[in-house]
């Protein structure tokens, strides 16, 4: 029986010895190590300082749990309200601690830096150097910076009228020139490569630093070439880390010698049109002066928001519009109004086009070019037109005005109507210039075939006469034809003396002739003329502050004209000017309306410049208003931090208290998922059970807890902790209590 037993204790103690070695194998496997530590923004002392106990961990798996200044000259520990002493040498000790689940290496090996430079690794006194070591480095105190309360910015060239802008200025010992910036009126950085206009005022503005040994008072103020000066703080909260200085000139009123051209017109051929199926071309060729981004078209289409690659095909039923980015070379200028918008003409293939003036580029240098080609027709079975019938086309009458009379048949739509005096060789101004005797002229039809029909090898004629067909640069031959046809106009014949013959017999007809050549005088007579319109013309364009005014011409007539009243631009709102931060750029829809009420629509009147609007903050949204609106208007809105998503869980961990007492044991009964920020977790002394609370420690990154080796009483422990996230700029900021329970047996 005693054998027995000893046979059975042989047995407990081997399967005791194989569970605690499968226990200390598993827990190997789970344990990562720290071979080398990253240690940054430790705060190099300067005299008059107190102690700075900030410093950032760039290590995962391990965090900073203490910093202290040593006086090496004193040999004593500093206390937070010392000062450093200038020439002096001072030792910064940190103390960095093992994470759960983590264990430094041995730390005579480990690889360690502070802001940089290689520093020792040492134990840290009654604590395991697998959990906690010491990174130190010793600094001499640099002497107090002098603080400037003052700054004088000198040899600056004040700004000539035709010359280009120079960006000299005087060398100093105190302070260092990071940036200089010649600012335009509108605030639009003035290019190196134009020249200073003339009667105009011109803002120089530099960005200091200060150099070794000097700082920028909080009260600081600055001159330039003498004169007083604006200075800003460009960053810094208790001092002035960056100013910047801001002096404005005036140019003289008589321009010197002008060293650039300016460009009144910008014309781009060969930009091959949208065609259904096919892909997009980027080629094209321009006119002089300027060059264009990417050296290549910008194929838009606004029903879908998108811009074309290369390879993309063009869709039909949808229109397409090209854009071109240019700037001006060296020695060219664009042409400018004078409110400071582009008053330069251009076209596409021939066509006009609409030229944009952009609100983050000055006009003289940088415009956008727009030009919509037709919409490209839908797939249609049997939409082939073979037949272009023009019919209703006046022709040329001595005396009369030109005039664009046209009706079209079935499947195509007239795009525009033109007369050519071929005798003169020139094209006729509608409704002013009028035609005269023994000359052909040739009336030249655009037409544009509708959605679902194409142009099919057709045949053409005007007024039922067969008539010319050509192709119109950059139209798909399928999309847009121009027919052309001639008419003649002869002297009028003399039939002076059949007039009287025919009169004198009227005696002999019935007498009731008399009143029948009443009847038509008064048919002759209409109560009301009827006007032949032309199109609307911009006379001068609505703003926010003056409405506009449109005028159009009758053909008939020139002398009667119609005049019409473009409301001014009352508002430009945004339909949420708060919205919370998604990670993702934000653009709210925004609403532009004039003074009577009405909706002003987009991409006709107005374009939109959304900002890069992803993090929380205030953003301004400029709005350009074209067509007959000109000017700038700007709306905001805020992003603001969204809620925190951080959850916490709260848990039991179960201890064996024969454990506690060979080594101290790290747990972590508290689970924290999708923090947005920056995890601090403490213990709170009311809510801890009393017999624990100083026998633990929380690591403030995640809420491990751990427990000190040495003799515990089994129970249950309560124990409370604080957890607080910043969410930073983008997120809120969160704070909660939780209570953990840290079970001993």
């Amino acid at each position: 029986m005693k054998a027995l037993r000893n046979t059975t204790s042989v047995v407990l103690a081997v399967l005791m010895l194989l569970s605690v070695f499968a226990a200390v194998q598993v827990s190997a496997d789970t344990i990562e190590t720290i071979s080398s530590i990253r240690i940054t923004g430790v705060f190099e002392p300067s005299a008059g300082q107190t102690p700075d106990t900030n410093a950032r961990n760039n290590t995962s798996g391990c965090e900073i749990s203490h910093i202290s200044w040593y006086d090496c000259a004193n040999n004593k520990w500093m206390q937070s309200d010392d000062t450093f002493i200038a020439g002096n040498e001072y030792e910064v000790n940190i103390n960095v601690q093992a994470s759960s689940g983590y264990n430094f290496i041995d730390y005579t090996k480990i690889a360690a830096t502070i802001n940089g430079k290689a520093v020792s690794v040492g134990k840290v006194t009654m604590e395991s150097p697998e959990e906690f070591v010491n990174l130190s480095l010793k600094f001499t105190a640099k002497a107090k910076n002098t603080a400037l309360t003052s700054v004088n910015v000198s040899g600056i060239s004040a700004p000539i009228a035709g010359q280009l802008p120079v960006y000299t200025y005087d060398e100093n010992p105190y302070y260092s020139v990071t940036a200089f910036e010649w600012r335009l009126p509108n605030d639009y950085i003035q290019s190196k490569n134009s020249a200073f206009n003339a009667n105009t005022t011109y803002t120089a503005r530099l960005y200091l630093e200060p150099k070794d040994g000097y700082e920028f008072s909080d009260s600081i103020n600055a001159t330039l070439n003498g004169e007083e000066a604006k200075v800003y703080a460009v960053s810094g909260s208790n001092k002035y880390e960056r100013i910047c200085v801001n002096y404005s000139f005036t140019t003289s009123d008589i321009p010197e010698t002008v060293p650039f051209q300016f460009i009144t017109n910008v014309d781009f051929t060969d930009v091959s049109a949208p065609v259904a199926g096919e892909e997009a071309v980027f080629t094209f060729k321009s006119s002089d002066g300027f060059t264009v981004r990417n050296n290549k078209v910008d194929w838009y289409c606004y029903a879908d928001s998108y811009t074309l690659k290369a390879g993309d095909k063009f869709e039909a039923g949808k229109t397409y519009s090209a854009y071109f980015m240019i700037t001006v070379k060296e020695g060219y200028k664009f042409s400018v109004d004078a409110g400071s918008t582009s008053d330069v003409t251009a076209t596409v293939n021939g066509n006009y086009a609409e030229t944009q003036t952009l609100g983050d580029y000055n006009p003289e240098e940088t415009i956008r070019i727009r030009y919509d080609f037709p919409t490209l027709p839908e797939k249609s079975e049997g939409g082939k037109i073979s037949n272009i019938a023009v019919t209703g086309v006046n022709a040329p009458e001595i005396g009369k005005t030109a005039n664009t009379k046209a009706s079209a048949s079935e499947g195509f739509d007239i795009e525009s109507v033109s007369w050519y005096d071929k005798t003169d060789g020139y094209f006729m101004m509608l409704g002013s210039d009028k035609f005269a005797a023994d000359k052909t002229y040739s009336a030249r039809i655009k037409v544009t075939a509708k959605d679902g029909y194409a142009f099919d090898n057709p045949t053409a004629s005007i007024n039922g006469k067969p008539s010319n067909i050509s192709t119109v640069t950059g139209f798909s031959e399928t999309a847009c034809l121009l027919i052309s046809c001639d008419f003649s106009t002869t002297s009028e014949p003399v039939e002076t003396t059949t007039a009287p013959e025919e009169t004198t017999k009227a005696p002999e007809e019935p007498t009731t002739a008399p009143e029948e050549t009443t009847a038509p005088q008064e048919t002759t007579e209409p109560a009301e003329h009827t006007h032949n319109w032309g199109e609307w013309i911009v006379k001068k364009a609505a703003t926010m502050d003056e409405d506009g005014e449109m005028i159009r011409e009758c053909f008939d007539d020139p002398s009667h004209i119609e005049t019409k009243v473009i409301d001014k631009v009352d508002t430009v709102s945004i339909e949420k000017w708060k919205v919370a931060y998604t990670g993702k750029a934000v653009k709210p829809a925004v609403t532009v309306q004039d003074s009577a009420g009405k909706d002003l629509q987009i991409e006709k009147d107005y374009i939109i410049n959304y900002p890069n609007a992803v993090n929380a903050g205030e953003y301004v949204v400029d709005v350009e208003f074209i067509g007959k609106y000109e000017g700038l208007g700007s709306t905001t809105f805020n992003i603001v931090p969204a809620k925190n998503p951080v959850k916490f869980t709260a848990k039991t961990k179960t201890v064996k208290i024969k454990a506690l007492k060979k080594k101290a044991v790290t747990t972590k009964p508290l689970t924290i998922k999708n923090a947005k920020g920056t995890i601090t977790v403490a213990k709170v002394k009311n809510g801890t059970s009393s017999k624990i609370y100083k026998k633990i420690t929380v690591t403030k990154k995640n809420g491990a807890i751990k427990l000190k080796k040495g003799n515990y009483k089994k129970g249950t422990y309560k124990i409370k902790l604080k957890i607080t996230v910043k969410g930073g700029k983008n997120y809120e900021d969160k704070t909660v209590t939780k209570t953990v329970k840290i079970k001993i047996k």
